[in-house]
Parts: structure tokens; C-alpha cells; sequence
């Protein structure tokens, strides 16, 4: 009996280790594109407040860069809101000049997803500013 019950005994364990360290991983993996994503909405928000404040082109071309930056990531961890966050982007590269109009909406957004990307009404706010900015 204990000539089987010991290499069962290892068997599982080995299974449970196996398992363990590839849940760990993903858990750390999913945290770091998390946690990547907050810091390029942070700069992103950053910057959007430094061009309404200066008017200087390069915050506008440095947030609309970190824009995408936080898409792509958050993207990763977390793919529903990538419809509306992808044709943010879009409208952000193709029509400048239609976001500045409803600037105020973007920056109400990008403040919250700064503070927590996760947060459902800032990805709320950015279907309203999309909205806006598509209907003109």
C-alpha cells in the first residue's frame, strides 16, 4: 500500500505546484498590463491638461500617443471597452479639430480612468465623447 500511496502522493503535488505557479503567473502578468495601463492614462491625462492649459501641438501629439498606449494595454488585461476606446483613438488622430470641440468631456474621462482604469464610468464618458464628436 505505501509502495503506491507515495508516487500518487508526489504525482499531485507536482499537478497542484504546476497548476499554482501557472496561476500566479497569470495573476502577476494580468497586474502588470493593469498597472501599465494606469500609468498611460495617467500621462495621458497629463498631457490632454497640459495642451488645454499651454495650446502647444506636442501635449496633444504626447497624450494622443499615450492614448494608445493605455488601449493597447488596457486591451490586454481587459478587451470590452476596446471598441469604444480603439475609435477614441481614431477620432483623437483623424479629427482633431472635432475633439477639441468637446474637450471637456474627454478630459471628465480621462480623469477618471487616471484614477482607476477599471472604472465603468469613465469608459461611460468616453462613449459620450465619442457620441458627440461622431454626431459633430
Amino acid at each position: 500500500m505505501k509502495k503506491i500511496l507515495f508516487p500518487a502522493i508526489a504525482v499531485l503535488l507536482v499537478i497542484c505546484t504546476v497548476l499554482g505557479c501557472g496561476w500566479y503567473y497569470n495573476a502577476r502578468s494580468d497586474n502588470a498590463q493593469k498597472n501599465t495601463a494606469q500609468q498611460e492614462a495617467a500621462e495621458a491625462y497629463g498631457c490632454f491638461v497640459r495642451f488645454r492649459e499651454t495650446g502647444d501641438e506636442k501635449y496633444y501629439s504626447y497624450a494622443v500617443s499615450s492614448f494608445y498606449r493605455f488601449e493597447q494595454t488596457y486591451c490586454l488585461y481587459d478587451d470590452r471597452y476596446y471598441p469604444t476606446t480603439n475609435t477614441v483613438y481614431a477620432l483623437l488622430v483623424e479629427k482633431p479639430e472635432d475633439c477639441r470641440a468637446h474637450f471637456d468631456e474627454l478630459l471628465d474621462a480621462m480623469e477618471i480612468l487616471s484614477g482607476d482604469v477599471t472604472h465603468p464610468n469613465g469608459y461611460g464618458k468616453l462613449a459620450h465623447f465619442m457620441n458627440a464628436v461622431q454626431e459633430g
